[in-house]
């Protein structure tokens, strides 16, 4: 699950880097905030949610997919996947 959301990180952070002017300075540019534009819930069993959620951040839009799971009045992340 770690891992997984930390090379969903890596991958949007290269692509931002790729975005930014090479060489010299690169002017301040403020980066635009992650939006929520779109979230569908189901919960196939009692004590599971899975989520769907579309994302949009500057000129690119993300999904992302989402599992929840009730352990012990607690809910964990059990899958995680940015697309």
């Amino acid at each position: 699950m770690v891992a997984q959301g930390m090379a969903a990180a890596h991958r949007v952070a290269d692509i931002r880097r790729a975005s930014q002017p090479r060489g010299g300075r690169r002017p301040v540019r403020r980066i635009p905030p992650v939006a929520v534009i779109h979230v569908r819930l189901c919960e196939p069993r009692p004590g599971a949610v899975e989520a769907a959620v579309a994302l949009v951040t500057g000129d690119r839009t993300w999904a992302l997919a989402l599992r929840l799971e009730l352990h012990e009045e607690c809910w964990r992340a059990t899958a995680l996947r940015l697309i």
